[in-house]
């Protein structure tokens, strides 16, 4: 964390000068780098509350009670919610601080969530035990950072993914890439039950592989990929019926409504590839095959889709086919993570 942040700090202008288009005029690319910079210093603050949370919240999930960090988290959303209101524009006694407040509501959020996950695990954890002498750097950093680095490298890879594709469909309109936006805010809705069900599984097949009870682990993977594989498909169907309707909530105009129908359609295809890879590769990583993992979780994030976006333009330079680079990645990269997982429980029998 205090990496990140020296990072960030020192190369936080220049990133942020890589996302403002090339179009934008000076005035406007100059205020939106003043709000960006103010914006990125205040939420580094909340940099290390947040990585508290996520350590304290993994506790909690992986010794089997899921639903308390839940807890945690809604009642820091709900602050941050509440102090949003308050602080950009200033309600009451509180002064009106536009961009500014709204990092500082988020902040705020995310000290309180680490500061509720904490107690939580005092309260309600007997299996964790907290003291000030265990706080040393031991032998167990190195395997733990093993097992979480594939998670590390798929959340860093998530923004570069979007930078990257975001320049391809520039070269067609700023409409493109805003619709490129629209299908990563459904695909992450559609994709919020495969979180949850990897949260609750990796606790599960863990367990059953230190007891060595391999045939517990094949139910559970199977069980865990019949459930998500029926979701993603008729969450695949209703969204191929309605697209008008979901970019009629981002108040799409005549133009994004064409494009839109288009990529969204092909993009909800890849839904049931995507699940399935997902909960692959976790279930890889959390029977020790992280190395794995890494390779399905960078092929899948970031080489495949960006190469496929990049060749698609220079084959066709026709917009429309551009968006099978989803579903190609997606296919491919499913195609990849059950071969290894299959491996894996062969692996596992011997």
């Amino acid at each position: 964390t205090a990496a990140a942040i020296v990072l960030f700090l020192a190369a936080g202008t220049p990133l942020i000068e890589a996302y403002i288009s090339a179009d934008t005029s000076p005035a406007d690319a100059a205020a939106t780098l003043g709000y960006a910079q103010g914006y990125l210093r205040i939420m580094l603050v909340g940099l290390i509350p947040f990585g508290l949370t996520q350590c304290y919240a993994g506790t909690l999930r992986e010794s089997g009670q899921t639903v308390l960090p839940m807890k945690a988290s809604m009642l820091a959303m709900v602050v941050n919610f509440v102090f949003n209101a308050l602080l950009i524009f200033g309600l009451g006694p509180f002064p009106s601080m536009g961009i500014a407040g709204a990092a500082w509501a988020t902040v705020l959020g995310q000290i309180l969530g680490a500061l509720i996950a904490f107690v939580l695990n005092l309260q309600k954890n007997p299996n964790i035990q907290f003291r000030w002498s265990l706080l040393r750097p031991n032998g167990m950093v190195g395997p733990i950072l093993s097992v979480g680095f594939p998670s590390m490298v798929t959340m860093g890879l998530s923004s570069a993914t979007t930078f990257c594709v975001n320049q391809i469909l520039l070269l067609y309109s700023t409409t493109a890439a805003a619709v490129y936006g629209i299908w990563m805010k459904l695909q992450n809705f559609c994709y919020m039950p495969v979180f949850g069900m990897n949260n609750g599984m990796v606790p599960i097949l863990s367990y059953n592989l230190g007891n060595k009870r391999y045939g517990r682990i094949h139910e559970a993977i199977r069980i865990a990929v019949i459930s998500i594989l029926g979701l993603m498909v008729v969450l695949c169907v209703v969204f191929e019926m309605i697209p008008d309707k979901v970019l009629a909530m981002f108040s799409a105009s005549e133009t994004m409504m064409g494009i839109g129908l288009v990529a969204l359609r092909v993009c909800c295809g890849a839904l049931p590839f995507g699940a399935l890879c997902v909960i692959l590769s976790t279930s890889m990583q959390a029977l020790g095959y992280a190395k794995w993992t890494l390779l399905v979780n960078i092929l899948r994030q970031f080489v495949l889709l960006v190469v496929l976006f990049g060749s698609l333009h220079l084959l066709f330079h026709d917009l429309a086919m551009l968006w099978a680079a989803v579903p190609l990645t997606e296919g491919a990269s499913c195609l990849l993570a059950f071969f290894l997982s299959r491996m894996m429980l062969e692996k596992l029998k011997e």
